[in-house]
């Protein structure tokens, strides 16, 4: 996981560039990032690359998180 300061992706954002995140306590986002993977795919990107290695790590890891955490539905 990163921050604006130390994540590549997140430092590429705009000052003014909208952007929306999600959370593991959020129980909808390991679903979230599942769907954006398969349009990301549907889009183009390389089913067996490196972003989409990493974008499923970052679900197993949500997963793990409200394994061990409580997840809530979004307030």
């Amino acid at each position: 996981m990163g921050y604006k300061g130390n994540d590549a992706c997140l430092a590429k954002v705009a000052s003014d560039e909208p952007i929306f995140v999600l959370r593991a306590q959020d129980a909808t986002a390991p679903d979230a990032v599942m769907s954006w993977l398969a349009g990301a795919v549907r889009a183009g990107m390389n089913p067996d690359g490196a972003k989409a290695r990493d974008t499923l790590a970052v679900v197993m890891r949500m997963q793990q998180w409200q394994r061990e955490h409580s997840a809530k539905v979004p307030d």
